[in-house]
């Protein structure tokens, strides 16, 4: 068995990490290069010798000369969420966008077969015209954030076609799990938990009646890891989800059964890109791959809980 060498921008983030553990776990085979500027030394420990860290910015990497080569690519580093993009639309241009091009413009002389992106489900279609949006929903976002991850894509379609190498674009909800709890959280579930665990206030935009489709970062993990493996996997977006919408008013009563604890809620207006409801069909990567979301909502935020605690 060839050893196969996987390059992952971003690898060390909530769902980067989970990302990596799982491809070092499914096979033995595997070598990954985790591009980042700090990774946990548990990570490394976890898989000694077939794990390597790499403090470069993206830029600076592929500028320097390299003694590897990586039969696949996964990109998660995105330097923004949808309400700082808002903010300053041309800086998350350069630094995702731009930057996301130039990773691509590398990829058939880092010998990428494949480039697996971590795009936005939750932001990529906008308002939907249905109850689940399939892949050939229109797309209509209303955020920056979503536009950017969606002109990745197209680029990624494009250049991909003219290097040779195929880009899979894995469109995911809205993930959670225990690693999101580290540094500053990012996500409803993970806010709510450590809110409740400091019993202080939440901040509750609207009146909870926007709907998300929650998906744990394992499913997630495990969706990358069958991306990278499926040989015959078709280039194009897929979408990652679990097909059940559940609103905010839906989430801080899970959370508050979960910790016993009451929640403390500061009410703000509702801010101008989030849509009243995002639930995605996964059954065309679930056809391609066998893949299929395990992990229930309720299960999920427990354990979450439980890793807090």
């Amino acid at each position: 068995m060839h050893a196969r060498h996987v390059l992952v921008t971003g690898g060390s983030g909530f769902l980067g990490s989970s990302i990596v553990r799982r491809l070092l776990a499914a096979d033995a085979s595997v070598f990954v290069t985790i591009l980042d500027r700090k990774i946990p030394a548990t990570v490394l420990e976890e898989f000694p010798g077939r794990i390597r860290h790499d403090a470069r910015s993206i830029s600076e990497f592929l500028a320097a000369p390299r003694d590897w080569q990586f039969e696949t690519i996964i990109h998660m580093a995105w330097a923004s969420h949808p309400a700082t993009s808002m903010k300053f639309p041309v800086q998350d241009l350069d630094a995702n966008v731009s930057l996301g091009i130039r990773l691509l413009e590398s990829c058939a002389r880092l010998g990428a077969r494949r480039l697996i992106f971590s795009s936005s489900g939750g932001t990529v279609y906008g308002e939907l015209n249905c109850e689940r949006a399939s892949e050939n929903h229109p797309t209509n976002p209303v955020s920056i954030y979503g536009a950017a991850k969606l002109a990745f894509e197209s680029y990624g379609r494009v250049i991909g076609r003219r290097d040779g190498f195929d880009v899979v674009s894995l469109r995911i909800t809205n993930p959670y799990g225990p690693y999101q709890l580290r540094g500053v959280p990012v996500g409803s579930i993970a806010n709510f938990l450590l809110a409740a665990r400091a019993d202080r206030p939440i901040t509750l935009f609207g009146d909870g009646s926007i709907v998300r489709d929650y998906i744990s970062a394992d499913d997630v993990a495990e969706a990358f890891c069958l991306a990278a493996r499926v040989p015959d996997l078709a280039p194009g977006p897929y979408n990652i989800s679990t097909g059940i919408g559940s609103s905010l008013s839906q989430i801080i009563e899970l959370v508050e059964q979960v910790s016993g604890r009451g929640l403390m809620v500061d009410r703000q207006p509702n801010r101008g890109f989030d849509v009243p409801r995002n639930v995605l069909e996964w059954n065309l990567f679930g056809s391609a791959t066998g893949w299929r979301p395990t992990i229930s909502l309720d299960k999920g935020v427990a354990t979450m809980w439980d890793f807090l605690k």
